[in-house]
């Protein structure tokens, strides 16, 4: 699992960017890798918001990586 922090997320369109610490390679994606409302858990007490912390799974799709499986980190 990756780790990362929120860099932002707008609940009402369903999708936002998880920066990866230290991570700037272009080559798997990017810094920032897009989430998209359906791959939150279930157990996330809340929409995803700026500086909450996450662990994923990277997924490949056509743009890039994009997060699947996100859960907050308390």
């Amino acid at each position: 699992m990756a780790h990362g922090m929120v860099t932002w997320f707008d609940a009402g369109r369903g999708f936002g960017f998880i920066s990866r610490a230290g991570f700037v390679s272009r080559d798997d994606g990017g810094a920032e890798i897009f989430v998209h409302h359906s791959q939150i858990s279930d157990d996330s007490p809340h929409p995803l918001g700026k500086g909450d912390r996450v662990k994923f799974t990277l997924q490949p799709h056509p743009r890039g990586l994009r997060a699947a499986d996100v859960h907050p980190v308390c």
